[in-house]
């Protein structure tokens, strides 16, 4: 019954009629909370008052696009959105979406992003939202190291990224360390472990930044 609900909902399309979503074109399987204009209100709210146009904007963990197609209208043609996800099922959602609104200012990268290049297990978790790498992962996906990435020339300097990653947030920023060093962008995170916290804290504060809580975190570099 699960799969044929989800088999319908991807064929049912549904133009959001309120909150940052408002005019976007969205599967039926989305969270009704993205139609909604109720998903993480006091994160999303800081999110559009710092994206600007023309920015580069990392979305890390972009599941089916919610932050990424904010972003995209944010950032406008002048600016470009990298979503990063390694999850099958999210990563359809993901592209499907892009299609039905037409953004060419997107580019979908299908990996986890961490603190090495290669391949890691993955697991679907309890949901769309809750899949993370795990050494007893259900299937085996691609890794990326931002600081490989930028290296080689395949991204461009962020100006923010968001990275919702379900317990791999010190990976995803030893691995870009030299990225956030150097462009020093602003940073949304959400922390699962209040432990990993102050591991975050060490990392990023002794590069200039101040840390902000917005239900998750957000670390504003400061000038």
């Amino acid at each position: 019954m699960k799969q044929t609900l989800k088999f319908f909902g991807e064929k049912l399309v549904f133009t959001c009629k309120q909150g940052p979503l408002k005019g976007f074109r969205l599967l039926a399987v989305v969270p009704m909370r993205f139609l909604k204009g109720s998903y993480e209100p006091e994160r999303t709210e800081a999110f559009i008052n710092t994206v600007k146009n023309g920015h580069i904007v990392y979305d890390i963990g972009a599941h089916m696009g919610y932050y990424t197609l904010i972003a995209s209208r944010l950032v406008g043609p002048l600016g470009k959105v990298f979503a990063f996800e390694p999850h099958p099922y999210n990563l359809r959602i993901l592209r499907r979406h892009l299609e039905l609104n037409g953004l060419t200012n997107c580019v979908i990268i299908p990996a986890a992003v961490s603190d090495q290049t290669g391949k890691a297990r993955f697991s679907f978790g309890t949901g769309t939202g809750t899949g993370h790498l795990a050494d007893s992962g259900e299937i085996e996906v691609e890794t990326v190291r931002i600081d490989d990435l930028m290296a080689r020339g395949e991204l461009l300097p962020p100006n923010v990224i968001k990275i919702d990653v379900e317990g791999a947030e010190i990976k995803v920023l030893n691995g870009a360390y030299n990225t956030i060093r150097t462009y020093r962008p602003f940073i949304f995170m959400e922390i699962h472990d209040t432990s990993l916290l102050e591991v975050s804290d060490d990392l990023l504060l002794p590069l200039g930044y101040k840390r902000f809580n917005l239900g998750q975190v957000f670390y504003q570099p400061i000038d």
